[in-house]
């Protein structure tokens, strides 16, 4: 036997579009509205700077070989640049894998090879267990939201996709 339980409040229509065409459509309103703030920081970025540095990402990863419907890994906290990975991931076309930035390099490389990624996103501070987790993995590229060595930047990803040197 299940229980229905209705809200007091009015239902919602739900409308019928992805997750990235909604966040872009602020862009086209309010392409100068914060979007994205980090807490920490206080750096943020605008509905028009995600649109943008998503599209010039997604590029970037189909100039680097990234396919529809492949596997891109985010392996970092709660960040505004976690965000703009996501949409660059579903304007590519593929899917994203949310790795836990905790995990030991044992748990993120049967992720990695379970989901069949070759593209992982993460950060300088949690680099080392990348780097161990995908010594036996298809993982082409580590890429980091920072500076790290043995990975590329996100900066210099979105300034090639940009056509700048």
């Amino acid at each position: 036997m299940s229980i229905i339980f209705n809200s007091p409040l009015p239902d919602v229509d739900l409308i019928e579009t992805s997750m990235s065409k909604q966040v872009f459509r602020h862009a086209g309103v309010a392409p100068d509205k914060v979007a994205f703030i980090d807490g920490p920081t206080g750096r943020s970025y605008t509905y028009g700077q995600v649109e943008e540095l998503s599209r010039r990402m997604a590029g970037a990863l189909v100039e680097r070989g990234f396919r529809k419907g492949e596997v891109f890994a985010i392996m970092a906290p709660n960040l505004p640049e976690y965000a703009i990975a996501f949409h660059d991931v579903a304007i590519a076309g593929g899917v994203a894998t949310t790795i836990n930035p905790t995990y030991t390099a044992e748990a993120v490389e049967y992720q990695l090879n379970d989901a069949g990624t070759r593209y992982p996103l993460t950060l300088s501070m949690v680099m080392e267990v990348a780097s161990d987790a995908v010594a036996d993995s298809e993982v082409e590229e580590v890429s980091t939201i920072d500076e790290s060595p043995g990975a590329t930047p996100f900066t210099a990803l979105l300034v090639k996709a940009a056509g700048q040197t």
